[in-house]
C-alpha cells in the first residue's frame, strides 16, 4: 500500500475505535459519551438544573478523566522520542484493558471511567 494512504487508514480505524466506544458508554451510560465530549457538558447542565447530583457528579467524573487524558497524552508525546504513536497506543491499550477488567467484577458504570481518560489520550495523536 502506498505510503500516502496510512494517515487515511490510521484517521478511520481511530474514528472506528471513538464511534464504537461512544456507542457503548451511551447504551450503559443513561445516555453519556466517552469520546466525544460535547453532548456530555450540555447533559451536566442538564442534570445540574434538575437536581440530579449524583448522576451528575459522574458525568463530571467522564469529563474530568476525558480531559486528564488529554493532558497525560501530551505528556507522554512531550516525554517520548519518535516512538510517541507507539507510547500514546500503547497506553489506550493498558487502560482498555483495565477497563475489561473493571467491568468483569461487575464495577459497574466506573469500569468505563478508564475509557473516558484512553479516548482523552487519543486527541494527543492527532497532534504527532
Amino acid at each position: 500500500m502506498p505510503e500516502g494512504y496510512r494517515p487515511l487508514l490510521f484517521a478511520t480505524f481511530a474514528t472506528l475505535v471513538a464511534g464504537f466506544v461512544d456507542a457503548v458508554g451511551y447504551a450503559h451510560l443513561g445516555g453519556l459519551f466517552l469520546s466525544f465530549m460535547s453532548g456530555n457538558s450540555t447533559r451536566l447542565g442538564i442534570q445540574l438544573a434538575e437536581g440530579h447530583g449524583a448522576m451528575a457528579l459522574f458525568t463530571a467524573s467522564v469529563i474530568g478523566g476525558f480531559v486528564a487524558g488529554a493532558f497525560v497524552g501530551t505528556l507522554i508525546t512531550d516525554a517520548v522520542g519518535e516512538w510517541k504513536l507507539v507510547a500514546v497506543l500503547g497506553s489506550e491499550v493498558v487502560l482498555f484493558a483495565l477497563a475489561a477488567v473493571l467491568a468483569g467484577l461487575d464495577a459497574g458504570r466506573l469500569a468505563l471511567l478508564p475509557v473516558a481518560l484512553a479516548m482523552g489520550m487519543q486527541n494527543s495523536v492527532h497532534q504527532i
